[in-house]
């Protein structure tokens, strides 16, 4: 089924995402932006509360850009797209098609209207645990801001190499992993935060990734040095953008 120009390849199941509760949440987070302000994102104005988060996601964009730039007629899954500023600006900038996939419809649909005219670009409501797509129909998947809403990493990264050509990549940005101690406090975080935001029950969507769940696959971080540069700063006390692991998988 299509309508305004989503393609639809799964039914609705609350048990597998509450988006009201979801969209409750964003918007009182302030990440549901106008059509106007989508746009042209990750450009925001330098007033907007969170010009600095989008700083942080701007140069994630230009890294992958960057990267895939120096590739051809790539088909790309963007799972967890959201609004799909992501997916346009990968299609737009370099040679490559994206398919932007998500459950969450109403920012999906918001994006399939704004980057409308985008030709190399699709959307697609589906979960991906269903086989709505063919196997190895993609070149590279990309997890942006995303992996954190998936409960099992590692049955995750196995069910998407069904969809991966043999040596297909994965890229994970901006989103962490953690030891296994500071998982625990991240998650004492999450709780207090989405109890002071008056829901708590989106503690059960949001999850919190170990380093240790990498080490079942073929993986390297792409900006390793960064990272221990960004650390050595944070020691001796000079501020710095917040960075996250650029995770890169291989499918063998």
């Amino acid at each position: 089924m299509k309508f305004e120009n989503v393609h639809f390849l799964s039914s609705f199941d609350k048990r597998e995402f509450d988006e009201n509760t979801y969209i409750k949440i964003r918007n009182k987070e302030g990440r549901i932006y106008s059509d106007d302000i989508l746009m042209y994102l990750p450009d925001i104005s330098k007033t907007h509360p969170l010009f600095k988060e989008w700083e942080v996601r701007k140069d994630s964009m230009l890294k992958l850009l960057k990267y895939f730039s120096n590739k051809n007629n790539l088909s790309i899954l963007d799972v967890g797209c959201g609004n799909g500023w992501l997916s346009n600006a990968i299609s737009l900038n370099t040679n490559n098609y994206v398919t932007a996939l998500d459950i969450n419809k109403t920012e999906l649909l918001q994006g399939a209207r704004v980057f409308k005219n985008n030709k190399k670009l699709k959307f697609i409501y589906g979960n991906i645990f269903k086989n709505i797509f063919p196997p190895k129909s993609f070149d590279a998947i990309v997890f942006s801001s995303s992996v954190q809403y998936f409960n099992d990493f590692n049955n995750l990264i196995n069910r998407i190499f069904y969809f991966l050509k043999k040596d297909g990549e994965v890229h994970i940005i901006d989103s962490n992993f953690y030891s296994l101690r500071e998982s625990n406090r991240a998650k004492e975080r999450t709780i207090s935060y989405y109890k002071y935001l008056g829901c708590p029950e989106m503690i059960n969507y949001y999850h919190h990734h170990t380093n240790i769940q990498l080490k079942e696959f073929n993986y390297k971080i792409l900006n390793q040095k960064e990272l221990y540069f960004t650390k050595i700063k944070k020691i001796l006390g000079i501020k710095s953008k917040p960075l996250f692991p650029w995770v890169l998988i291989i499918k063998d």
